[in-house]
């Protein structure tokens, strides 16, 4: 994906959120499926277009209203960690780090970063995750 021309949020107040919900299940020893669903939307509740979401390699890019869905398969045995990350034009890479462990319910997880601006005026948002976990 190549992006040639983008305008940057226009108000501080902009604000990154991507509520994920997520299911997982052991189908085969150290790999785990991972289901992540949301909408990445401003402060005033329009879509932030253009985003892409990841995890473990795969790539995907939101719906135009914000929307996303992305299934994904992955090892996380060795760290007992899920990586996943945002972009969106006019926003920071975000990155989040779940950390696995079946021993203990996680209810609810959330990490939410003020606003700031970079030298170039670059405003960076770092975006709120709320991870609900599915026990199926």
């Amino acid at each position: 994906m190549s992006v040639t021309s983008v305008e940057p949020p226009k108000a501080s107040l902009t604000h990154l959120a991507s509520p994920v919900a997520f299911t997982m299940r052991e189908f085969d020893i150290g790999t785990t499926e991972l289901l992540l669903a949301g909408e990445i939307v401003g402060e005033d509740g329009t879509a932030v277009t253009g985003a892409v979401v990841g995890v473990w390699g795969v790539l995907l890019d939101a719906e135009p209203e914000g929307v996303f869905e992305i299934l994904a398969h992955g090892s996380c045995a060795a760290t007992n960690a899920i990586e996943i990350h945002v972009n969106a034009p006019g926003y920071d890479r975000c990155e989040f780090s779940l950390v696995v462990d079946d021993t203990v319910p996680i209810g609810k997880g959330e990490v939410a970063i003020r606003p700031s601006r970079l030298g170039d005026g670059t405003l960076v948002v770092l975006h709120t995750f709320e991870l609900h976990r599915t026990l199926g």
